[in-house]
C-alpha cells in the first residue's frame, strides 16, 4: 500500500533494472572487451560447475520469476528488461485482485487492503490530477492524510480489527447512531462533522458521491485539510 501511495515499485525492481542494464551493456560489448570476457568465463564457471558467482545468482533470479533464460556458455543472451518488469509486477498486482467491492463487506483479512484498493488508490479518471504529495501541506496534514488514506488511524473500524472486536460492534464514539465507525462515516455520514462539512462545503457538491470521487477531486488541498480538521476534533471530543 504505501509503495502504490508514493507510486514507487519495489526496491528489487531498481536492482534488476541496474544489473539487467549492466548485463545487456556487456552483451554488446565488442568481443575482446575484458568485462565481457569475465562475465563469459563467470556464465562458463556457472553452468559447467555449478559455482555460486555472480552470473549463477543472475540466472537463478531470472529463471526464479519465470523468465525463459536460455542456458548457454558460448556466448551472452541479452535480457528483455520490459518482459522481467511485466513477471515482477504480476505478484504485486496479483494482491489486488478478488477484493470486495465493498469494505464493509469485505472479511477482515483483506478488509485494509480493499479499503486503500475502492476507496483511495488513484483512479484511471484522476490521472491528470496532481499528486497530493505536490501540495503544499504541512508536515502535520501530510501524516495525518497519509495515515488516513493507508488505514493507520485511530478509527473504530481499525482499532477494532486489530484487537479482534466483531465488525458490528466497532461503533463511532461520536454519533449515536451506533453504527460503523469507518472512514466513509467521517467523511459523509457522521453528523457530529457536519459543521466541517458546512465550512468545506465545496468538497461536497454534485457528483460527489463516493469517497473515490471525494478523495481524488481537484481541490485536493482541502481534502487534505477537512481530513485533518476531522482529526483534530476527534482528539478534542475523544473519539479517536
Amino acid at each position: 500500500m504505501l509503495l502504490a501511495e508514493l507510486g514507487q515499485r519495489p526496491l528489487s525492481h531498481a536492482w534488476w533494472q541496474r544489473t539487467i542494464r549492466f548485463w545487456n551493456s556487456l552483451v554488446a560489448a565488442p568481443p575482446g572487451a575484458l568485462y565481457r570476457q569475465v562475465a563469459l568465463d563467470a556464465l562458463w564457471y556457472a553452468i559447467t560447475h555449478n559455482t555460486k558467482n555472480w552470473a549463477w545468482a543472475f540466472i537463478r533470479g531470472l529463471r526464479d520469476m519465470q523468465y525463459d533464460f536460455p542456458i548457454r556458455c558460448d556466448t551472452l543472451v541479452p535480457v528483455h528488461l520490459p518482459c522481467v518488469f511485466h513477471l515482477l509486477d504480476a505478484p504485486v498486482l496479483s494482491l489486488w485482485q478478488g477484493l470486495d467491492i465493498c469494505p464493509r463487506t469485505c472479511p477482515s483479512q483483506h478488509a485494509t487492503l480493499c479499503t486503500y484498493y475502492r476507496w483511495f488508490a488513484r483512479p484511471r479518471s484522476a490521472r491528470r490530477v496532481r499528486s497530493f504529495l505536490q501540495l503544499p501541506l504541512t508536515a502535520r496534514c501530510m501524516r495525518c492524510f497519509l495515515r488516513f488514506r493507508m488505514g493507520c488511524h485511530g478509527l473504530p473500524n481499525v482499532l477494532g480489527r486489530r484487537s479482534g472486536t466483531p465488525r458490528a460492534a466497532r461503533h463511532c464514539q461520536l454519533c449515536d447512531g451506533h453504527v460503523l465507525g469507518d472512514e466513509l462515516h467521517l467523511v459523509f455520514e457522521c453528523p457530529s462533522l457536519q459543521h466541517l462539512r458546512g465550512k468545506f462545503a465545496a468538497l461536497f457538491g454534485p457528483g460527489i458521491d463516493t469517497m473515490q470521487q471525494f478523495m481524488w477531486q481537484a481541490d485536493l488541498l482541502n481534502v487534505a485539510r477537512f481530513i485533518l480538521e476531522s482529526f483534530e476534533f476527534l482528539r478534542e471530543r475523544g473519539g479517536g
